[in-house]
């Protein structure tokens, strides 16, 4: 079965392609059935894998998504099997645009869009985490914004992992997988990736938001990990981001994982108190 755009399968009509990753191509189509636009994940082979394992891990990414239930994460609404082409992800399609464009636009965020996006970000990973699941991939591509009702929904759990499981993991596949800049000191060290690393890479995203840059803007890969390593950020954020909202950023970007906020819900308690002073 080929999916490609002006295709069609079961009850999809395939739009064209919004977005490609590592491992998966996303279409926009429409769910003729339900009478409602939605996104496709498409699994692409990747040659160092086999396809039984590539198989396996797709279908793992969509139970794990499927545990989860969240205005803050995406919704996974069914899995295609498509035999030995592997699995289709019917997805809920957020229209609008990710936290990365708006970045990119706009360079720096006021505090107030800083303090609603983590406001999605964190309670989309508290979800997660009561559900022992490890986003791994925490960015700006990965936060998307909707435009019309204002929605902040974490998405792309293609290199998430289950805390303890140690027995089907994209990391034991292919060494370091993520985004550099966003990877935190420990997972560099080839550790596992704890709730404490999503912790980081959170923070990352909150310094490139008030920022306008990130705080590790090292040019090469060995430089960026150093930097990550024993690094200080950068840059100093403005004066006018309240002192919570610092010193929230600086726990969060702690070299020590054990240094870093336990949990996203006691970030989120730390938020509130910032947006109430604010």
């Amino acid at each position: 079965m080929r999916i490609a755009p002006g295709s069609s399968f079961r009850h999809l009509e395939i739009g064209p392609e919004i977005g490609r990753g590592a491992f998966a191509t996303v279409y926009l189509a429409t769910d003729t059935l339900m009478e409602r636009t939605v996104a496709l994940k498409m699994h692409r082979m990747v040659p160092s894998i086999s396809s039984e394992m590539e198989r396996k891990l797709a279908l793992r990414e969509a139970r794990l998504v499927g545990r989860l239930s969240s205005p803050h994460v995406v919704t996974l609404y069914q899995v295609h099997d498509l035999g030995e082409a592997g699995w289709l992800m019917e997805m809920e399609y957020v229209d609008g645009q990710s936290l990365e464009q708006l970045l990119a636009e706009r360079e720096r965020l006021t505090v107030g869009e800083t303090l609603r996006i983590l406001r999605g970000v964190l309670t989309g990973l508290h979800v997660a985490h009561e559900h022992n699941i490890v986003h791994r991939d925490v960015k700006p591509g990965n936060v998307l914004l909707g435009s019309g009702d204002g929605a902040i929904k974490l998405t792309d759990f293609g290199l998430s992992c289950t805390v303890g499981d140690l027995t089907l993991s994209v990391s034991s596949i292919d060494g370091f997988l993520g985004t550099p800049q966003y990877v935190a000191p420990e997972v560099i060290d080839g550790k596992r990736p704890t709730r404490a690393s999503d912790i980081w890479s959170t923070g990352v995203l909150a310094y490139r938001m008030l920022c306008g840059r990130l705080p590790f803007p090292a040019q090469t890969l060995p430089d960026l990990f150093e930097e990550i390593r024993v690094g200080e950020p950068s840059c100093m954020m403005k004066e006018q981001v309240p002192d919570g909202l610092k010193m929230l950023v600086r726990d969060c970007l702690q070299k020590d994982p054990a240094s870093r906020p336990l949990s996203p819900s006691r970030l989120l308690a730390r938020l509130e108190d910032v947006a109430r002073a604010f």
